[in-house]
């Protein structure tokens, strides 16, 4: 049984909803069912929720459920198929995805207010009263879009 080890240097969203920013493409040794477990934050390996599926050739991809990134810091994978042992780290766990329109507010804005109840975030002026622009999200399926009002 040949053994390889993968550096996938990314940032994932602590507990990511969506599926498409939660799932990664890795090259793995044969292309073969795998059983995957994950390591959050260096501790041991246990069983995980994500699923994995060949792509083409050794193009594997793995769509970790929102549990499998409960725990902020670093993250390795197993994936374990009959002929190979796949290794793959470098992940880190992180509070906020790094496409968070929070980076808005550092360019532009002074406060940046979000209303989970609408699924809103108001965008707050230097003075932190007058509302800039309105972002509201829709989501159909596993696709999320944010649509400006000014």
């Amino acid at each position: 049984m040949a053994t390889y080890y993968r550096l996938d240097p990314r940032d994932l969203q602590q507990s990511e909803a969506t599926t498409i920013y939660r799932q990664f493409n890795v090259q793995v040794g044969t292309a073969e069912a795998k059983t995957i477990t994950v390591s959050q934050a260096c501790a041991a390996f246990t069983t995980a929720g994500a699923t994995g599926t060949t792509l083409e050739g050794l193009l594997f991809a793995v769509t970790p459920t929102a549990d499998d990134l409960d725990t902020l810091g670093e993250l390795a994978w197993k994936l374990v198929g009959a002929t190979d042992t796949d290794y793959v780290h470098g992940q880190r766990v992180v509070p906020n995805g790094p496409d968070e329109l929070h980076l808005i507010k550092q360019a532009v804005a002074g406060t940046v207010a979000t209303d989970s109840s609408d699924n809103t975030i108001a965008i707050k002026d230097t003075d932190d009263a007058t509302v800039l622009a309105t972002l509201t999200k829709t989501t159909v399926g596993t696709v999320s879009t944010w649509v400006a009002t000014y």
